[in-house]
């Protein structure tokens, strides 16, 4: 899979993102979590649909914490992005092993859940 990676910044606030949001059930319980390793945001709901919208919804409350705060250069620094003068770099390890099996990934933009990829 292509990982799509983009993030535009003005006032130190978060104008523009796209990263890839992984979404996997747990074979145990049906529960599906939905993942996005480049932000390190993790949520889960009892459908895909739920976790898409669970997601959405702690996308939005970090974006808006971020954004209120002014810092959001370097919270991405903190999660190992890198900045350069024409290009955004994000963190090289951004996926890690979890045993659960991969149900689907989409492309999360500041419009809402994208395409599935």
């Amino acid at each position: 899979m292509k990982k799509n990676y983009n993030v535009r910044l003005k006032n130190n606030k978060i104008t523009g993102i796209t990263v890839p949001v992984h979404f996997f059930r747990l074979k145990k319980n049906g529960v599906v979590y939905a993942e996005c390793p480049a932000l390190r945001i993790i949520t889960y709901g009892r459908t895909l649909e739920k976790a898409k919208a669970m997601f959405a919804d702690a996308f939005t409350l970090w974006k808006e914490t971020v954004n209120d705060r002014n810092d959001a250069q370097e919270v991405l620094e903190n999660l190992g992005w890198k900045f350069t003068r024409n290009n955004v770099i994000p963190a090289e390890k951004t996926n890690y092993d979890v045993p659960i099996h991969l149900l689907s990934s989409w492309c999360l933009n500041l419009d809402g859940l994208g395409t599935k990829k």
